[in-house]
């Protein structure tokens, strides 16, 4: 990492439909994923159990991964959120069903930031806000 590189934790949650999926194969498909969108992306994601529903219809899983922006932020940032969104709803709705919805985001409280930080460093089923 250069010195006017920023990290920022970042949060995918993907609903899915039909058949139960356990949280691993998502975790799978979403590092696969987001390895070939390029050196923005530290391609490590973790699933964060305490920031996921567990609606017995549709279950939501959060996943917890980080960026690297560079010093602009901004534009690149909403770009690069963008593109990641695109690509990972692309994979999901291709291995799971076209009825997924995924949403890609920035950690937005400190809570959540500090949920997702305790989950990459540590045993993500005890993380917690």
């Amino acid at each position: 990492m250069r010195g006017d590189e920023v990290l920022l934790p970042a949060v995918v949650r993907v609903r899915l439909a039909g058949p139960p999926v356990r949280p691993e194969v998502v975790e799978a498909v979403l590092t696969r994923t987001l390895a070939d969108i390029g050196p923005s992306v530290v391609p490590e994601v973790v699933w964060v159990p305490v920031l996921s529903r567990a609606d017995k219809q549709r279950p939501e899983l959060t996943y917890a991964l980080v960026l690297e922006l560079g010093g602009d932020g901004g534009d690149a940032e909403k770009r690069l959120l963008r593109r990641m969104e695109r690509s990972v709803r692309k994979a999901v709705r291709r291995e799971f069903g076209r009825c997924c919805e995924v949403a890609v985001r920035l950690a937005r409280e400190q809570g959540e930031v500090a949920t997702c930080f305790r989950a990459m460093v540590g045993n993500p089923r005890d993380a917690g806000p």
